[in-house]
């Protein structure tokens, strides 16, 4: 219940934000970098997704939606639903996409993609030290913080 009412807490938040926020014309082209949370337009527009569509569903290994997600599976699906950009679902193959760039972990925005180890990777928020993903067996996707036993070594960036 809990995840629901912050999920609800956010989501009036984004819709507040989009409200107010000016329409870009098609005929523009996006920039890479997006102005408001730092990283690029293409991971802010992934994690907006995952967090509409994917929060509280459960983890599954190998799990790429609509009812449950592993961590590659929901970065990929988010990439793909929300900036129309194919991943591989593999953890260890979408580092080396062509259109992922690793970045210094300090430089790391919300929707950049965090790598926890070598097995694990979720999506980097606005919060500090929290990250939003498909974490393990037992638990819904969703946000969680980040210590000294669980924190990523490596970022990326999809533009």
């Amino acid at each position: 219940m809990r995840h629901l009412a912050i999920f609800a807490i956010l989501l009036a938040c984004l819709a507040s934000a989009a409200a107010v926020a000016p329409a870009a014309h098609a005929s523009q082209a996006r920039p890479a970098v997006s102005l408001v949370y730092g990283g690029s337009a293409a991971g802010n527009a992934a994690l907006n997704w995952a967090e509409a569509h994917a929060a509280g569903h459960p983890y599954c290994w190998a799990g790429a939606g609509p009812y449950c997600y592993d961590c590659s599976g929901l970065v990929a699906a988010s990439f793909l639903h929300g900036a129309g950009i194919a991943l591989p679902h593999s953890t260890y193959l979408i580092p080396g996409s062509p259109r992922v760039h690793r970045i210094p972990l300090s430089e790391a925005r919300r929707g950049d993609i965090l790598a926890f180890g070598s097995g694990h990777m979720e999506f980097d928020t606005r919060w500090y030290h929290m990250s939003f993903g498909a974490h393990h067996s037992g638990t819904l996707v969703g946000w969680r913080s980040w210590d000294a036993y669980y924190a990523p070594t490596a970022a990326y960036r999809v533009w």
